[in-house]
């Protein structure tokens, strides 16, 4: 969808992790910050971050995930999706926030933006596909 994004990826990025470093980032970074967090296949999270502070998010759960873990039921402010990413992906963004299900969510904003998000940064040693491999540079800041 937006050229030049930047796709970070951590070892140590958990569910909670992303979203605190995405902030801290958000506030060196003068471009909207996407995180995205994914666990066991019972939650994902994405958030956007500007100037320290979080835009919107939403949560992909079940109401039995929600209610154990405490989290908010909130939807994104498809306003500021829209800003962001574009007018001309309006009626995209409002399916993608109706989708109930995390995979299908994930499978579909991975879709809309053109960028891998089932991806984790240790599997590019064994990954054959070169143009994924050629979307992303390797730092270690260990």
């Amino acid at each position: 969808m937006q050229p030049n994004w930047t796709t970070i990826l951590n070892d140590g990025f958990g569910w909670g992790t992303a979203e605190a470093f995405g902030e801290k980032l958000s506030h060196h970074i003068s471009s909207p910050i996407l995180t995205i967090s994914y666990f066991d296949d019972d939650v994902f999270e994405m958030n956007i971050y500007l100037n320290g502070s979080q835009q919107t998010g939403q949560i992909w759960c079940s109401d039995l995930t929600r209610e154990d873990y405490g989290l908010r039921e909130d939807g994104a402010d498809i306003s500021i999706l829209v800003n962001i990413l574009g007018h001309q992906h309006a009626a995209e963004l409002n399916e993608f926030l109706a989708i109930e299900g995390c995979e299908e969510a994930i499978g579909k904003l991975e879709q809309m933006i053109g960028i891998p998000l089932w991806i984790h940064s240790d599997w590019f040693g064994d990954m054959e596909d070169e143009d994924v491999k050629l979307q992303f540079k390797q730092y270690n800041f260990n």
